[in-house]
Formats: structure tokens, C-alpha cells, sequence
């Protein structure tokens, strides 16, 4: 994940299947992988690995009203960009959402998404 790097998180454009999402004040991502191995018949000898990414993103956000994720279950697309450079998560799915009222009335939701894909553009 070391191929794009951003320079100032207030430059930066949140899109949920190319519409800005706003209020957020975090966003944190993070690779997770995963090892399938094909064995031999009645042995434990593996024949063949193979590695399967997958990407997780946490957003801290502040919504009045509902929060838009109540609503969505699975997504195309969530693009991070900023200055003409984009990382695309594809094939996205609700993987968690939960709310916390603070002392001054605001409401702060941390929505986890899972994704299956990275591009960066």
C-alpha cells in the first residue's frame, strides 16, 4: 500500500459510487491477506498456495440525520483522491457500523468496509 501516498488529508475526496461523502474526519486502511493451499490426495503435502487481498477501511464520520451506510449493504466503488491521483476500492461490502452520541449532542459513526480490490489511478 506503499504506491500512493497523501500529502494533506484535507485535500482529500471521499466518493461512495462517485458521490462525496462528507463529514468524515477519519479514514484508516489496511491489508489483509490470506493463503488458500491445494493439498495432495491423503497427504498434507501442499501442492499448490496462492495468496488472496483483501482491503479493510474504517471511516470516522459525523452525520446528522442517518448515516448513509445504514442503507447500503454492498457497493461498487470507494475512491480516495486527491490532486488527480485516485485509489479506487471495488467490490465493497458493509462489514460493520456503529454510532456513539457525544457530550455536545454529535453523533459519531465508525462504519468498517471490507474490499476486494485496490487500484490506484
Amino acid at each position: 500500500m506503499s504506491d500512493f501516498a497523501f500529502s494533506k488529508g484535507e485535500e482529500v475526496v471521499l466518493r461512495v459510487n462517485s458521490e462525496i461523502l462528507g463529514g468524515v474526519s477519519r479514514v484508516g486502511c489496511a491489508l489483509s491477506s490470506s493463503i488458500a493451499e491445494i493439498k495432495e490426495f491423503l497427504t498434507d503435502a501442499p501442492v499448490y498456495r496462492t495468496v488472496k487481498n483483501s482491503y479493510e477501511i474504517t471511516l470516522n464520520m459525523y452525520s446528522e440525520g442517518e448515516n448513509i451506510f445504514y442503507s447500503l449493504q454492498s457497493f461498487d466503488s470507494l475512491e480516495l483522491s486527491q490532486e488527480g491521483e485516485t485509489v479506487v476500492y471495488s467490490d465493497c461490502t458493509l462489514k460493520s457500523i456503529e454510532s456513539v452520541i457525544n457530550p455536545k449532542s454529535e453523533i459519531e459513526y465508525t462504519v468498517v468496509i471490507n474490499a476486494e480490490e485496490r487500484n490506484v489511478k
